[in-house]
Order: C-alpha cells, then sequence, then structure tokens
C-alpha cells in the first residue's frame, strides 16, 4: 500500500561488496536496466520475493498500491499477480530512489527480458491497484496517471468491487470508519480549512481538523497537475467539493484521522450550490 537502519545498510554493503558473485551466480543478469532474478513466492499484489544471488529481497512495485491481502479485493490482486508471474523469472528496473523505508527493493517489474510487459502498468490498467507516487521514483508516472484514470473511468477492478455507490458527509465516514476502511468512497463536504505541512496540503472537513476526515495532496503533485487541469487548490476553502479514492486511517500519536490520499485532479470535483 509508505527495518531497521543499521539492517538496511548492513544488506547494502553485502550487495556492493559481493556483487561480482551475484553476477557469477547467474541470479543477477543485467540486461542494460534490467536484472534477471527468479521469484520465489508472491506476497500480495504488489510485493515479491525474489532471489538474489544467496540472498531474498522483497521487491515493491513502484508507484501502484494494490490492497493488503485482508482488505477488499486483497486475494484479488494477489492471485492476478501470480498470474502474471507465472513463468518464474521477472526482470526488475531500479528506481532512483533503490529501497523504501522497510529495506525492500523499489522496482519496475517486467516478464520479458525487453521489458515489453511491466506487470506495474498490468494491475493499474486492469484495476487491480490504485496509484502512489512517491518522489523521486516518478519515471513512469505520466503513464501511470493515464493508466489509473482510465481504469477509474471504465470502473474496472478494485473501482467498482470496492466502490460504495452512496456519496458519504464526513460525518457518516468518521462514525463508521470501520465499515468504510479500505474501500473506495466518495466523500462530500465543505473545505473548512487548508493547511500545509512538510510538503502536504490538507483539505479539511473542520477547521478542528484532528479526528475528522482529511483529503491529502502531496506538494509534488500539486506542483505538477493541479494547475494544468485548472483546480486552484488555494481557493477551495469555503468550497463544496467530492472527492474520492481509497479511505485510509492515518494514525497520529493522540488521535487516527480518515483520509483520502488525492493522486490526480480527477479526485476532486467540485459540486455546484
Amino acid at each position: 500500500m509508505r527495518a531497521s537502519r543499521s539492517l538496511l545498510v548492513g544488506v547494502l554493503l553485502l550487495v556492493v561488496i559481493f556483487s561480482p558473485t551475484i553476477a557469477e551466480s547467474g541470479a543477477y543478469k543485467p540486461t542494460a536496466e534490467l536484472m534477471e532474478v527468479p521469484v520465489i513466492e508472491v506476497i500480495d499484489g504488489d510485493t515479491i520475493r525474489v532471489k538474489l544471488g544467496w540472498l531474498e529481497e522483497e521487491v515493491r512495485y513502484i508507484g501502484v498500491d494494490t490492497p493488503e491481502y485482508s482488505e477488499y479485493y486483497g486475494p484479488e490482486a494477489t492471485e492476478h499477480n501470480r498470474e502474471l508471474l507465472d513463468q518464474g523469472r521477472v526482470w526488475v528496473e531500479r528506481g532512483v530512489e533503490e529501497r523504501d523505508s522497510y529495506g525492500r527493493l523499489l522496482g519496475y517489474v517486467y516478464v520479458d527480458p525487453e521489458g515489453n510487459s511491466m506487470v506495474n502498468k498490468e494491475l493499474l490498467s486492469q484495476g487491480y491497484a490504485i496509484l502512489m507516487t512517491i518522489p523521486p521514483n516518478y519515471k513512469y508516472r505520466q503513464e501511470f496517471k493515464e493508466l489509473a484514470k482510465e481504469a477509474w473511468q471504465q470502473k474496472r477492478g478494485l473501482w467498482s468491487a470496492c466502490r460504495v455507490e452512496q456519496i458519504l458527509s464526513p460525518d457518516e465516514v468518521e462514525n463508521d470508519v470501520e465499515q468504510y476502511l479500505g474501500k473506495i468512497v466518495q466523500v462530500q463536504y465543505e473545505v473548512a480549512r487548508i493547511g500545509t505541512y512538510t510538503g502536504m496540503v490538507f483539505l479539511n472537513a473542520r477547521e478542528d481538523y484532528k479526528g475528522h476526515f482529511v483529503a491529502v495532496i502531496y506538494s509534488d503533485d500539486l506542483a505538477a497537475d493541479f494547475p494544468q487541469s485548472g483546480l486552484d487548490i488555494s481557493a477551495l476553502k469555503g468550497e463544496m467539493i467530492r472527492v474520492e479514492g481509497k479511505l485510509e486511517l492515518y494514525e497520529a500519536a493522540e488521535y487516527e484521522q480518515p483520509q483520502i490520499v488525492v493522486e490526480t485532479p480527477w479526485q476532486i470535483e467540485l459540486v455546484d450550490g
């Protein structure tokens, strides 16, 4: 869906020190920007375990977020990922940032050595994943956005199977979070407050925002996409909007807050009246 620092450093040192042996072992075969690795296990819809020489590594797909196995549509996403990888080998293109905060390798994963068939794109296109772009891994971001929008428009996969058709108010979401958590919801409300903090913009449903519903936009997305769409985020205070996306629960030290992370302008609609 965002291990210890010393452990991560140790793993990186092992890879650097023993990289010639890994290459000779046949498990690590760079072809241009791709490395060929056998798949040991499909963990869920966007994570696999591979063999890198004598090491086992988890690879987290860049730019996509599938439901956890325990969430709505999680088993379906996991099974589709497994079907895509049925040949047992993949070719991985590393991201600019090579590992996430859990120490997992980050990659664009292909099922062919030429790099023509990317699993990340397939998951987005068929609606098994939603868009999740984290800087600096932006290489295929524009293509990913278009695929995600098409899946949303066509209501493929989770955009249909996990979608709550009823338009919800913030009160309805807050009063029954467990019912809607992990589902695709539409929340309509008047923006009471626009907040900013460490590279994020918050469209709050309440002036006293703690514990209340919020739509979250990362500033990189704001700078890149929203001016082109004609949607002026800075002018939304007091406006009625409808936000669509996966409902998540942000857990702060003092409170929990239901939220939707907005990746693209089409997730926000201005509502007349």
